[in-house]
């Protein structure tokens, strides 16, 4: 299992590069700072909430935190993005395509249209997470 200051940094990546301006370097660095410290928080008081004195068990814990904390953060990213500008005009553009192959077949091309929105918001995570590491802003 990967470290917790591991999970952690990607947490916190995450959460930046779908919320902040990625040519805002400023934006990025201030929001960075603002979410490593909550995330750290969160991790501390999840941990605490365990209620364990015992330091080779929270030791263990912590990881498995970490771990939960970066797949909410992952789960609310998507739910985020299904919102985007990307999405939506991926979205729009699969629905337009969709009817000039069949026409009046408008619930199909709604299902297709939220799939493709689906499918943007998951990989945008991915793309923007590339694009904060690739400009060195984390």
């Amino acid at each position: 299992m990967r470290s917790s200051p591991a999970l952690v940094g990607e947490a916190v990546d995450l959460v930046v590069s779908v919320r902040a301006d990625l040519d805002d370097a400023a934006q990025v660095a201030e929001l960075t700072e603002r979410c490593a410290a909550d995330t750290r928080a969160l991790l501390t008081r999840a941990c605490r909430r365990a209620g364990t004195d015992d330091e080779a068990l929270a030791a263990f814990m912590d990881p498995e935190v970490a771990a939960r904390i970066l797949e909410e953060r992952r789960m609310n990213a998507v739910r985020w993005l299904l919102t985007s500008e990307e999405a939506e005009t991926e979205a729009e553009a699969v629905y337009e395509a969709f009817l000039g192959r069949r026409p009046g077949s408008h619930r199909a091309a709604d299902a297709a249209a939220e799939e493709a929105r689906h499918r943007t918001a998951e990989y945008l995570p991915c793309h923007k997470l590339g694009q904060l590491r690739f400009f060195g802003l984390r």
